[in-house]
């Protein structure tokens, strides 16, 4: 009998740490809104409040469910910061993620300790090359900042 329950609780130990992982890698790796030049504002309308500039790069990964804080564009420069309720650790693993998965080359730098982490994110595509720095905010938020460069600049 004693065989018996150990086999079943290695079975089960086996079956909730395979489930569990898989839900961890997801919470992980949401897939961030890609921008397209056609849908611009309907896929940022449905993942990110507030209003994106019109100017918004295509292909640039936005995080779901983030407010936009602000949005601009300048003759050098596209800029967009973004507010997120979701962990500093969850965005910016997700947000690799997201660029990669849309063709940008990244480079991460993170610095600070636990309430206070900064990263700081080098993407580059094509002619395109930008920084996006993410801050562990007070009240758990976590702020996104995306500066890229207007393309040929």
């Amino acid at each position: 009998m004693n065989r018996r329950l150990l086999a079943l609780t290695v079975v089960a130990l086996a079956l909730l740490s395979a489930t569990g992982c898989k839900r961890l890698e997801a919470r992980f790796t949401p897939p961030p809104t890609i921008v397209t030049q056609e849908a611009t504002r309907a896929a940022a309308g449905a993942a990110v409040d507030g209003k994106l500039d019109k100017s918004t790069p295509e292909g640039l990964p936005l995080w779901p469910g983030a407010t936009v804080l602000e949005s601009d564009q300048t003759e050098d420069a596209y800029s967009l910061s973004l507010q997120t309720t979701d962990t500093y650790t969850d965005v910016l693993n997700g947000i690799v993620v997201g660029f990669e998965d849309a063709g940008w080359s990244v480079a991460r730098e993170e610095s600070g300790t636990e309430g206070a982490r900064t990263a700081v994110l080098s993407i580059a595509r094509d002619s395109e090359e930008g920084i996006i720095t993410l801050t562990e905010a007070e009240g758990g938020l976590t702020q996104i900042d995306y500066v890229i460069a207007a393309s040929g600049k």
